[in-house]
């Protein structure tokens, strides 16, 4: 085969010029298009407030040991609701008495 037709068929240079072209606008093109504010407004902050339900009030850890306490017998009494109050894994305070 001559070289003429494994030009035609392989497509030439002009083809070569216009897939590295492709290649390095396409990524440049994308980039810009997701960099732009209104791209951030429109499409991820919706997202974002959907995703972490930032609606809602966030959770603050009790901080003084009388909310921990507080919080503390909140969840005994929650574990005793769930386990119907068998006393399966309760928590007492006693001690036990040595004999």
């Amino acid at each position: 085969m001559s070289r003429s037709l494994l030009t035609k068929l392989a497509g030439g240079s002009k083809l070569e010029v216009l897939k590295f072209g492709l290649y390095v606008f396409t990524p440049i093109a994308i980039m810009y298009y997701t960099g732009v504010p209104e791209f951030l407004e429109r499409e991820v902050m919706p997202l974002r407030t959907k995703l972490f339900r930032l609606d809602q009030e966030t959770y603050h850890p009790p901080a003084q040991s009388d909310d921990i306490k507080q919080y503390m017998e909140l969840l005994r009494t929650r574990k005793d609701r769930i386990l119907g109050g068998s006393g399966a894994g309760a928590r007492t305070d006693e001690k036990p008495s040595s004999s």
